[in-house]
């Protein structure tokens, strides 16, 4: 299964990049094709939001239809255990907490690829891979 970072969701949105869009927009897609395969973080689409309002200075109606969008796919919460095994990830792997965070919920949900650019793409934590697919010379596990 497939963890989706939030700067997945961020291009989604993001009108300055056209070409991390696309590769963003077919994630996605991809994802509401197979929703047994991805998974998205409840902190990822907070975050999401967060950056949309901040950055992209969308107004709340146009952020909500963005989560009513993306709503379709399977939401992971963390909970207590998350938060415990992510200060573990953490000092493991020298990472910032929000991030930990997030593959500590990806781990608890079973995943073995983590969709991001933030990570070392090709590294394993804690059993999952961490895949760059904005970068054109990284694969996924399944190709």
């Amino acid at each position: 299964m497939k963890f989706v970072d939030t700067n997945v969701l961020v291009y989604l949105a993001d009108r300055h990049d056209a070409g991390k869009r696309e590769i963003a927009k077919g994630i996605i897609a991809d994802a509401m094709r197979n929703p047994e395969e991805y998974i998205l973080g409840a902190q990822a689409l907070a975050e999401f939001s967060n950056v949309c309002l901040r950055k992209f200075k969308m107004d709340a109606d146009t952020v909500r239809d963005y989560l009513g969008f993306l709503g379709g796919l399977r939401i992971a919460p963390y909970t207590l255990k998350n938060v415990e095994r992510a200060l573990e990830v953490k000092t493991k792997y020298q990472l910032q907490f929000f991030d930990s965070l997030l593959l500590a919920t990806a781990e608890s949900n079973g995943c073995d690829t983590f969709l991001s650019e933030d990570l070392n793409s090709g590294q394993v934590y804690g059993g999952m891979i961490a895949v760059n697919p904005f970068d054109p010379d990284t694969k996924t596990p399944n190709e």
